[in-house]
Parts: C-alpha cells; structure tokens; sequence
C-alpha cells in the first residue's frame, strides 16, 4: 500500500483500512488542535513566558541531537 489517500479503489476498500484511515487523520487534527491552543495560551499568560521559551529551546536541542545521531547512521 503506498498511501491511504490515493485515488485508488482497491486500497481502501476493507473496512479497518478506512478506520485507520481515519484514525489518523483525526490524531493529526488533534494535535494541531493542541499545537495552536497551547501557543496561544502561551502567548496570553505572561507569567509562565520564560518557562515556555525555555522548555521550546530545550526540546529544539533535544530534536537537533536527534536529528543529528538520525542523519549520522
């Protein structure tokens, strides 16, 4: 299968390959559901600021190492 959103019939045409489908389109609305929100009340309270900018550049050196030792190997 070489993606659930061709425009292929044959590829979804069982019943748990449009579930999953499904599925995962849903946990990607999600999360960017969860992505803007959490932004925006990030934005909005002040006080928890610094804490915020200091928890997105530990995970942007966290995704940077990963990326690395992925791209080395």
């Amino acid at each position: 299968m070489s993606g659930l959103h061709s425009n292929l019939p044959e590829k979804k045409n069982w019943l748990g390959t449009q579930v999953w489908s499904l599925m995962m389109d849903l946990t990607v609305v999600a999360l960017l559901v969860l992505l803007f929100s959490g932004f925006y009340m990030w934005i909005k309270v002040k006080a928890d600021r610094r804490i915020g900018l200091l928890c997105l550049e530990i995970g942007a050196v966290i995704f940077a190492i990963a990326f690395w030792a992925i791209c080395r190997f």
